[in-house]
C-alpha cells in the first residue's frame, strides 16, 4: 500500500540522507527476514533477529532556517519540503522473530525514530493461513518557512494581527511564519487463506492538519459597505484539518471448470470518506477606506464518499485461452451545505438564498474490462480486450439569477434579478477496443502489433463524441547475448464528430441566446479545449544494451513523442503542437568485486506552441471567431540536462566498504510570446554529493565484548544544493499598496538552498 508520494529528488533524499546509503533501509528490511542459519540452532523453538542503527548528525555550514525569500534571505524550506532529515540523533530498528520449523513470524520496524517524517511497521503472519500488515507513517509537506502575512490562524478563522486595522499598515505588522501540512497515516491489512480461498481486508486513516498558500480576491468597499469594484487577490494561510479514510473487503475462490481447467473467482467491496472539519474558512478583510470588520467567505474541499462493488472472473479456456472479466460499480456523493453568501460584519455571513441549500452531487461510474488471450500457436499469441466505461453524472445542473448590483458589479449570485445561468454536469461514455499480436519466431527476436479504438460520448463538452484510432509496432533483438536491441513506434488519430461549445455549453450555462448581461461570459467556438480536439500523436522509443566488455555495460536510449492538435491560427485558439525529445546513456564498469563504476547521462527536450487572442467580448447570438490580426503565439520551452556518477570501493575486504555519488540537474524553462518575447529565461540548478564509509568491527574482538552478531560504523557526508530563478517570484515584494488597497503576498517561495550534512551512525545486528 503506498501511503506517500515523493518527488525524485526527495526519493534520492529518503535513500541517501539517511546514512544508509551503502546498507539502505531496503536492505536493512531484507538483513531482518533472514532467519539464521540451521548450525545456530540452540535446541530453542524460535530464532530472533535484529538489526538496530542509532546515530547523530549536524550541519557542516550554517545555513539560514527561516529567513523571508523576499528580503533577499534564505531558508530551508526546500529541503525540508517532504522529509525532516535535521540535525541531532536518530535511530533505525528492524527486529524479526519466528519458529524454526518456518510456520509463524512477526517483524517490526522503525525509521527515523521521532522526527515528523518517522514510520513504523509491524507484520504477523502464519505461513499459508494467515498475515497482518499494520504500519503508522508521518509525512510532511512544508510549503514556507518564512512567508510574510498579517494573518493568524485560528481554527477556521483567518484574523489579522493586531494593529492591522486597514490597507494601509497590514504589511507594517506583517510577520514571518512557517506553512505546511501534517500527514499521520495508519493503515492495516488482514488476510485468510484456507483451502481454495483468500480472504482479505484493508483500512487506511489518513489526517491532514496545518496550513497552505492560497488567496481570496477582496471587493473595494466604500463606508456604506457598497460594493464598488473588484480587489486583486490577497494571499493568506489557509487552514487545513480533514481525514481520508478508505477501506475494503474481497474474496477468491480457485476452483475447477466443467472442462477441467482452472478458474478464478472473486467479489469485493470498496469504500472511501473525506471529511474536513472546517467546511469554509473565514478570511478578515483589509478593506480601502474602512476599518476591517468584514470577512469573506472560502470553501474548503466538502466532504464525501465512494462506496463501490466488483467482480471478477479469470478461468483458462479451451484452445489454450485464457479470459479475465472485470464489472464495477462505484457510487460517489456529497451533499454538503452550500457557505454563505459574501461578507458581512463580524463573521456572521448572509444565508445563501439560491433555489436549494446544497448540491445533493452524485457521480455513478460502471466498468466492464474483458481480455481474451489465446496462444494460437508456440510462437504467436493474441489478446483481444474490450473496455466499456460510463462516468454517469446525476448531479443536478442548478440554476442561478445573476444580480448587477449596485455599482455594476455582476459577481453576486442570488435569488433576485437579470438574468439566469447553470451549473454544469459533464459525464461521459468510454468505450475501448483492442487487438495485439506477439510473434515469437526463435529465441531472437520478439515481434509485436497492436491496435485500439477509443471512442468518447461527451455530455455537457464543446464536443459530442472523439474517436480515436492507434497502432503500435514494437520488435526486441538479441543476437548475441551482449546485445540487446529494443524498438517500438506508436501513431494515434483523434477526431471529433462535432464541435459546438455554444450548442453544446455556452447556450445552456448562459441561459441564452439574447446576449445582454451574458455577453462577454461565453468564449468564442474557435477556441479549441485540447481534451476534444482533433489530434495526431507521433511515439517513438529505442534502447540498446550492450556488453562491450565482460565488466563494461553501456545502455543508450531515446524516446520521441509529437502532439499535433491541428490547430489553424487563421481562425482558431488553443494549443497547436506538443513536442519531447528525450535521450541519454547509462554504463556501469565492474573492475573487480571490490571496485565498480557506474554513470549516466539524460537530456530532456520539451517544446509547446500556442495560439491565443485578446480580443473580448462574445455573444449567443453572433458566434465570434477571433481574427488572425488578433493572435498572439506562444512558444514554450524546456530543457532538463541530468548527470549520475557512482563509484563503489571495497578498500579492505570484509571490514570497510566506501561510495561515492554525484548527482546534478540543470533545467532552463524559455518562454515566448508574441507581444512580449523578452521573458527571462527560468532556471533551476540540482546537485548532491553524497560520500559514505562503512567500516566492521571485527567480529572476534565483538564477541570477546559478550555481542553475538556484527557491529559496524557508518559515516555519510551529504552536500545538497538546490538554486532557482523564477521571474514569476523573484523579486516578489509581499505587499503593494495602490489607491488605499493593499495587495498582499507573503513571499512563501524559498526553493534556494545549500546544506553541508554529516552524520554518524552505530549499527548492530544479531
Amino acid at each position: 500500500m503506498k501511503v506517500r508520494s515523493k518527488i525524485a529528488k526527495t526519493c534520492l533524499l529518503g535513500a541517501l540522507l539517511s546514512t544508509t546509503a551503502m546498507v539502505s533501509t531496503g536492505a536493512l528490511a531484507q538483513m531482518a527476514t533472514k532467519a539464521p542459519p540451521a548450525s545456530t540452532d540452540d535446541g530453542t523453538p524460535w530464532w530472533f533477529h535484529g538489526t538496530v542503527e542509532v546515530g547523530g548528525r549536524d550541519f557542516l555550514n550554517n545555513p539560514n532556517k527561516n529567513g523571508v525569500v523576499a528580503y533577499g534571505q534564505k531558508s530551508l524550506a526546500g529541503y525540508y519540503e517532504y522529509s525532516d532529515i535535521k540535525p541531532g540523533a536518530f535511530g533505525n530498528f528492524d527486529l524479526s522473530a519466528g519458529s524454526k520449523d518456518g510456520v509463524w513470524r512477526v517483524d517490526a520496524g522503525g525509521r527515523n525514530v521521532g522526527y515528523e517524517d518517522q514510520s513504523y511497521y509491524f507484520d504477523w503472519s502464519q505461513a499459508g493461513v494467515q498475515y497482518f500488515n499494520f504500519i503508522w507513517d508521518q509525512s510532511p509537506h512544508v510549503y514556507s518557512m518564512g512567508a510574510l502575512t498579517p494573518y493568524v490562524v485560528n481554527g477556521n478563522m483567518v484574523t489579522l494581527v493586531p494593529g492591522a486595522t486597514n490597507a494601509a499598515n497590514t504589511l507594517a505588522n506583517s510577520v514571518p511564519v512557517e506553512i505546511g501540512i501534517h500527514r499521520d497515516t495508519a493503515a492495516a491489512s488482514y488476510r485468510w487463506t484456507p483451502e481454495n480461498w483468500d480472504f482479505n481486508l484493508d483500512y487506511s486513516h489518513m489526517r491532514r492538519t496545518g496550513t497552505q498558500p492560497s488567496e481570496l480576491g477582496e471587493a473595494n468597499r466604500d463606508v456604506g459597505g457598497i460594493i464598488a469594484a473588484k480587489g486583486d487577490p490577497n494571499q493568506f494561510p489557509k487552514p487545513v484539518d480533514d481525514t481520508t479514510q478508505n477501506y475494503g473487503a474481497k474474496g477468491e475462490y480457485v476452483g475447477t471448470s466443467p472442462w477441467g481447467k482452472r478458474y478464478v473467482f472473486s467479489l469485493g467491496y470498496e469504500g472511501s470518506q473525506y471529511k474536513d472539519d472546517f467546511g469554509q474558512t473565514l478570511i478578515q478583510a483589509t478593506y480601502a477606506g474602512v476599518a476591517p470588520t468584514l470577512y469573506g467567505y472560502l470553501s474548503a474541499w466538502p466532504s464525501n464518499q465512494a462506496n463501490g462493488g466488483s467482480a471478477t472472473l479469470s478461468a483458462d479456456l479451451p484452445l489454450n485461452s485464457r479470459y479475465i472479466g472485470t464489472l464495477n460499480y462505484t457510487k460517489m456523493t456529497q451533499n454538503m451545505a452550500f457557505p454563505l453568501d459574501g461578507a458581512a460584519a463580524q463573521g456572521l455571513g448572509t444565508p445563501y438564498t439560491g433555489p436549494t441549500t446544497s448540491l445533493d452531487g452524485g457521480i455513478s461510474t460502471l466498468l466492464f474490462n474483458n481480455t481474451l488471450t489465446t496462444k494460437i500457436s508456440d510462437t504467436v499469441t493474441a489478446k483481444t480486450t474490450y473496455r466499456y466505461y460510463d462516468f454517469h453524472n446525476e448531479t443536478a445542473e442548478l440554476p442561478e439569477q445573476q444580480s448587477a448590483g449596485t455599482s455594476g458589479n455582476v459577481d453576486t449570485y442570488t435569488q433576485n434579478t437579470t438574468y439566469t445561468m447553470h451549473t454544469l454536469s459533464m459525464g461521459y461514455i468510454k468505450s475501448n477496443v483492442g487487438e495485439a499480436l506477439n510473434w515469437r519466431p526463435d529465441k531472437y527476436w520478439n515481434i509485436g502489433v497492436n491496435y485500439g479504438f477509443e471512442r468518447y460520448d461527451w455530455t455537457r463538452a464543446d464536443a459530442n463524441v472523439t474517436n480515436d484510432n492507434s497502432a503500435k509496432i514494437y520488435a526486441d533483438y538479441k543476437p548475441f547475448s551482449w546485445l540487446t536491441s529494443r524498438a517500438s513506434t506508436e501513431f494515434s488519430s483523434r477526431r471529433y464528430e462535432n464541435y459546438n461549445y455554444f450548442y453544446y455549453v455556452g447556450v445552456y450555462q448562459w441561459n441564452g441566446p439574447g446576449g445582454g448581461s451574458s455577453a462577454g461570459r461565453v468564449y468564442a467556438n474557435s477556441e479549441q479545449q485540447f481534451m476534444f480536439d482533433n489530434r495526431q500523436v507521433w511515439k517513438a522509443n529505442y534502447s540498446l544494451d550492450i556488453v562491450t566488455t565482460p565488466n563494461l555495460t553501456l545502455t543508450p536510449w531515446t524516446k520521441y513523442q509529437d502532439a499535433n492538435y491541428s490547430v489553424d491560427p487563421n481562425w482558431q485558439q488553443g494549443l497547436q503542437d506538443s513536442k519531447s525529445w528525450n535521450f541519454g546513456i547509462d554504463g556501469t564498469y565492474v573492475v573487480s568485486s571490490d571496485l565498480s563504476f557506474m554513470a549516466g547521462y539524460s537530456r530532456m527536450y520539451a517544446t509547446q506552441v500556442m495560439y491565443g487572442s485578446n480580443t473580448t467580448g462574445g455573444s449567443l447570438t453572433v458566434p465570434t471567431y477571433y481574427l488572425p490580426a488578433n493572435q498572439n503565439l506562444t512558444n514554450e520551452r524546456d530543457v532538463t540536462n541530468t548527470f549520475v556518477a557512482a563509484v563503489k570501493y571495497v578498500a579492505i575486504p570484509d571490514k570497510l566498504d566506501t561510495q561515492l555519488r554525484y548527482t546534478a540537474s540543470h533545467g532552463v524553462d524559455d518562454l515566448f510570446f508574441t507581444t512580449s518575447p523578452t521573458f527571462p529565461e527560468n532556471k533551476v540548478w540540482f546537485q548532491r554529493l553524497d560520500a559514505t564509509a562503512i567500516y566492521k568491527f571485527d567480529p572476534q574482538q565483538v564477541a570477546a565484548l559478550g555481542w553475538k552478531g556484527d557491529v559496524k560504523l557508518k559515516l555519510n557526508y551529504a552536500l545538497e544544493r538546490n538554486s532557482e530563478t523564477n521571474w514569476a517570484n523573484d523579486p516578489l515584494f509581499p505587499g503593494s499598496t495602490s489607491d488605499g488597497t493593499a495587495t498582499l503576498w507573503m513571499g512563501w517561495y524559498n526553493p534556494n538552498y545549500t546544506v553541508h550534512m554529516l552524520s554518524a551512525s552505530l549499527n548492530a545486528s544479531w
